[in-house]
């Protein structure tokens, strides 16, 4: 019975002992990720943190912080991803407030304005007199009213753009349908062929021209002899 108690005393001081290496593993590694970060090496920050963060995934400390070095190297959607994920964990006022303020701000510099104001209403929802927040709202209304602005025009250029396009395939198709037109009339009004003679009939009316030619010489020398002046003597 004492050695059931004695292996059941070390298993017990074994886990103890795990869980305070693991604690002084993720205290130094939080201090480490936190003085590089101080130092502007958000990259060693970065790697520190998703260290901490491979032992206790749970790490409110380590995904916050991370969000920060995210963000300071310009990885704003990983950055708005993590922050999201905390905003629904039991942290104090203080901390959710920058947490949705940091999340406005990860919206903002990934061009998501509509995104960013929401946030930024939410932090101001939890400290109302945040003078950073409330300038960073204004910014954020003023650049999707830009925004909004701009897909409006865009639209409204693509529907006169479209209606261009359709006006000019409409003319096309006119043109098309005139030179169709006007191609026939030019066929219905051309000569038919004459049809071909055989060697026969060519001959017949060659005959009959001849005939006719001989006919209007006799009738030409008949007239000429009528015309002819008579000489008649008179007495003196």
């Amino acid at each position: 019975m004492k050695k059931n108690k004695f292996i059941w005393l070390f298993f017990i001081l074994c886990c103890v002992n795990g869980l305070a290496v693991m604690a002084q593993s993720e205290s130094k590694l939080l201090r480490e990720g936190n003085k590089a970060y101080r130092e502007g090496d958000f990259n060693t920050a970065e790697i520190n943190y998703r260290r901490v963060l491979e032992e206790n995934p749970h790490n409110i400390t380590a995904l916050y912080n991370l969000s920060n070095a995210l963000y300071r190297q310009n990885n704003y959607q990983e950055a708005a991803r993590i922050i999201n994920s905390l905003k629904d964990l039991d942290v104090d006022k203080q901390t959710r407030a920058k947490m949705f303020h940091n999340l406005g701000n990860s919206f903002f510099r990934n061009e998501q304005y509509a995104e960013s104001v929401e946030a930024y209403k939410d932090a101001l929802r939890i400290e109302p007199d945040d003078f950073d927040t409330k300038y960073n709202l204004a910014h954020a209304l003023s650049k999707l009213q830009q925004q909004e602005q701009q897909q409006q025009d865009q639209c409204e250029n693509n529907q006169q753009q479209d209606e261009q396009d359709q006006e000019e395939q409409e003319q096309e198709q006119e043109q098309d349908q005139d030179q169709e037109q006007e191609q026939q009339e030019q066929e219905d009004s051309s000569p038919e062929p004459m049809d071909e003679i055989s060697q026969e009939d060519a001959e017949r009316i060659l005959d009959a021209l001849e005939r006719q030619e001989e006919n209007l010489q006799e009738e030409l020398k008949r007239q000429q002899q009528r015309q002819q002046p008579v000489n008649i003597e008179r007495d003196w």
